[in-house]
């Protein structure tokens, strides 16, 4: 791991100093109200709650130990029982792409650390994540359809 500490990610060259706490709180929370009506729409059951532990830089020690200090926690408090829980750890600028489209979680889940209690996968977490992702017209509110996705 050592050696791959400092490769580039899809999500570094996002530059995120435009959008400060408030605004990203905004942004997941029309995001999760677009992937509530989804879920409901098409009769999807997530079997665990579903949080984002969100860091400015995520880093971790060698004993897989995060070090950094949590900016923000969000939360799929709607779905899921309470004793089911998957905790993902991911940066912010990742966590940005993700919700404004300009990586798929289906990219992004991977680059991800997780826990979860108990330790099932459910898949429909996962998948269902792809749809987490802030409408057109809230994109356009907060002048983030503007900003190019980072080069390929």
């Amino acid at each position: 791991m050592a050696a791959h500490r400092s490769d580039p990610y899809p999500f570094d060259n996002l530059d995120d100093s435009a959008i400060d706490d408030t605004m990203l709180l905004d942004l997941f929370q029309s995001a999760y109200e677009a992937y509530g009506h989804k879920m409901a729409h098409d009769g999807v059951t997530i079997g665990q709650r579903v949080g984002f532990d969100v860091y400015d830089r995520l880093c971790f020690d060698a004993h897989n130990k995060i070090t950094s200090p949590r900016r923000a926690r969000y939360e799929l408090s709607q779905h899921g029982p309470k004793d089911h829980h998957q905790t993902f750890h991911l940066d912010r600028r990742l966590f940005i792409s993700c919700l404004t489209r300009r990586m798929s979680w289906n990219e992004g889940v991977p680059l991800c650390l997780y826990d979860r209690q108990p330790n099932i996968f459910m898949p429909t977490v996962d998948f269902s994540l792809n749809y987490l992702v802030a409408p057109t017209e809230k994109l356009i509110d907060l002048n983030l359809s503007q900003q190019s996705p980072p080069p390929a």
